[in-house]
C-alpha cells in the first residue's frame, strides 16, 4: 500500500516516510480482529499520515513546476531587459543624431543669411572698384593724348579717394562678417574649451543672425560688460543664444509681427555668471511650460518644427556647461535664465 509517483529529482525524498507508513500498515495487519477500538484508532493515524504524505508529494510537485515557471520568467525578463537596453541605446543614438542634424540645420540657415549679408558690402565694393577702373582708363587716355588739365587730375584724385574709402569700408565690413561667422561656426562644430570675451561672443552671434533679425524687424538690446572673460565652451554658449533667439522668432511672434529681444549678463558671484534672455512676444501657455525642454515637444510640427531647439539648450547648459537653465514666463513674453560657471580665469 505504499504511495508511488514521487517526483524524480535524483532520489525518493519520501523514502523514510514510505517506510514508516509501511510499518504502520503491517502493524495494523497484525492486530487481532477483536481489538476493534485499537484497530480503528491506528487506522485513523495511518490514514491521516497517508493523506499528509500525499499532500507533501503534491506540494513538492507544485514547487517543482513553480520553480520551472520562475526560471522561465527570469529568462524572459533578462531577454526583455536586454532588448530594452538595446532599444534605449538606439533611441539615444537617434536623439544625438537628430540634435546634430538640428544644429547643422540652424548653422546652414545662418550660412545662407551671412552669405546674403556679405553680398551687400561686396557688391558695393565691386561697384566702386568698377567705377574707379573706368575713371582710371579715362585719365589714362587723356594723359596719352597729352591734354590733361589740373582740374581733371584733381577730379580724378577726389573720385579715387572716395572710391578707395568705399571699397575699404565695405571690404572691412565683409571681413568682419566672415570673421565673426567663421569663429562662431568653428565654435559650434567643436567642443573646444578656451578663454574668450563674452561680449565679443554675443556680438558675433548677433552678426551671424542679423539677416534673420532684420528680415523679421526685430531689435536686440544687449547689456554685457566689455571686460567679462570666461573660461568655458564658446560654441556651447553661442548655440544656446542662437537657439533662444531662433525660438523667439519662430514661436514668440505671429507672422509679420516684430519685437524687442533683450540679452543681459550679470555676475552672480565671482565664479558664477547669469545670461538673461527675454522677448516681448506671445509667451508660453501654462499647459506647455512644464514640457518646454522636453525633446520633440513642439506646437508647430506641421510647420517644420522639430521640438529640439530648447531641449538642446537644456542639454548643453546642464551637461557641457555644468550649469542650469530655467524658464520665467512674463506678463508679456518669455524669459530664460542660464547660469554657468565662469571658469578659472587667471588674474
Amino acid at each position: 500500500m505504499t504511495l508511488t509517483d514521487a517526483p524524480s529529482d535524483g532520489g525518493n525524498p519520501f523514502e523514510d516516510d514510505d517506510a514508516i507508513l509501511n510499518q504502520a500498515i503491517q502493524a495494523l495487519g497484525r492486530l487481532e480482529i477483536g481489538d476493534g477500538e485499537g484497530r480503528g484508532a491506528l487506522e485513523q493515524v495511518v490514514d491521516a499520515y497517508r493523506r499528509r504524505l500525499l499532500a507533501r508529494r503534491r506540494l513538492l510537485g507544485v514547487q517543482g513546476l513553480v520553480r520551472l515557471e520562475i526560471n522561465d520568467l527570469w529568462e524572459e525578463i533578462a531577454r526583455q531587459s536586454a532588448e530594452i537596453e538595446r532599444t534605449g541605446e538606439e533611441l539615444e543614438q537617434t536623439r544625438k543624431g537628430l540634435i546634430q542634424a538640428e544644429q547643422m540645420a540652424v548653422l546652414g540657415g545662418m550660412v545662407a543669411g551671412v552669405a546674403h549679408e556679405v553680398s551687400t558690402p561686396m557688391g558695393v565694393a565691386l561697384t566702386a572698384a568698377s567705377y574707379l577702373a573706368e575713371q582710371t582708363q579715362a585719365l589714362r587716355r587723356v594723359v596719352a593724348e597729352g591734354r590733361i588739365r589740373k582740374t581733371e587730375f584733381d577730379d580724378y584724385l577726389k573720385v579715387a579717394s572716395e572710391a578707395a574709402d568705399v571699397i575699404q569700408a565695405n571690404a572691412r565690413r565683409a571681413a568682419e562678417l566672415m570673421h565673426g561667422f567663421k569663429r562662431m561656426a568653428a565654435d559650434q562644430t567643436s567642443s573646444e574649451r578656451r578663454i574668450f570675451n563674452l561680449r565679443h561672443l554675443l556680438d558675433e552671434v548677433l552678426i551671424s543672425l542679423s539677416p534673420r533679425l532684420r528680415q523679421g524687424g526685430h531689435r536686440v538690446s544687449i547689456g554685457c560688460a566689455e571686460t567679462i572673460e570666461v573660461d568655458s565652451y564658446p560654441g556651447a554658449l553661442s548655440q544656446i543664444l542662437t537657439n533662444l533667439i531662433m525660438n523667439s522668432m519662430q514661436h514668440g511672434y505671429d507672422r509679420g509681427q516684430s519685437g524687442v529681444l533683450q540679452i543681459s549678463v550679470r555676475e552672480i558671484d565671482p565664479d558664477q555668471l547669469e545670461l538673461y534672455y527675454a522677448d516681448d512676444g506671445k509667451g508660453v501657455p501654462i499647459g506647455h511650460q512644464k514640457h518646454i525642454f522636453d525633446p520633440f515637444f513642439t506646437t508647430r510640427r506641421n510647420e517644420g518644427g522639430t521640438g529640439l531647439g530648447l531641449h538642446i539648450v537644456s542639454t548643453i547648459a546642464r551637461n557641457l556647461l555644468k550649469g542650469s537653465v530655467a524658464l520665467e514666463p512674463l506678463e508679456k513674453g518669455t524669459a530664460f535664465r542660464v547660469c554657468f560657471p565662469r571658469g578659472q580665469i587667471s588674474s
